[in-house]
């Protein structure tokens, strides 16, 4: 889950062998102006998996159309062998749905390939200590 919530401030980092990019694109039509904000992503649609797939994302939220991956939702498990999460943060189980970057594919992953993902503009103006947080 992403929250935004006032506290103090922290953030907490994530490293993949990818470059990964968190950006407010500035042509979304929602703003998200009320706090704190939550996004699960149990509400998005299941995406194909598996190397090269490619996936449509909802309320705002947009695969980079110029990188060289996307962000893919999923359940349960990813497509590859022994790799990402059994269970989302959210809900603790099977059906619980997280976002996840497939880089297993052609034996030696995906090096030095991105993956962008636009978030819907957050309006952080008249807010005091901030806090980004996500789950890994």
């Amino acid at each position: 889950a992403i929250k935004s919530q006032p506290m103090k401030n922290r953030l907490h980092y994530l490293v993949f062998s990818l470059s990964v990019i968190f950006f407010a694109s500035g042509t979304d039509a929602q703003v998200i102006n009320a706090f704190p904000y939550e996004q699960d992503f149990e509400s998005f649609t299941n995406c194909g998996t598996g190397c090269g797939a490619s996936c449509i994302l909802s309320q705002n939220w947009t695969n980079d159309l110029g990188d060289d991956l996307d962000w893919l939702t999923d359940v349960g498990g990813t497509s590859s062998s022994t790799t990402g999460p059994l269970v989302d943060h959210t809900l603790g189980n099977s059906a619980g749905k997280y976002l996840y970057v497939e880089t297993s594919c052609s034996g030696t992953g995906y090096p030095n390939r991105t993956a962008n993902l636009w978030s819907p503009q957050i309006n952080l103006v008249g807010t005091n200590d901030v806090q980004f947080q996500f789950w890994y």
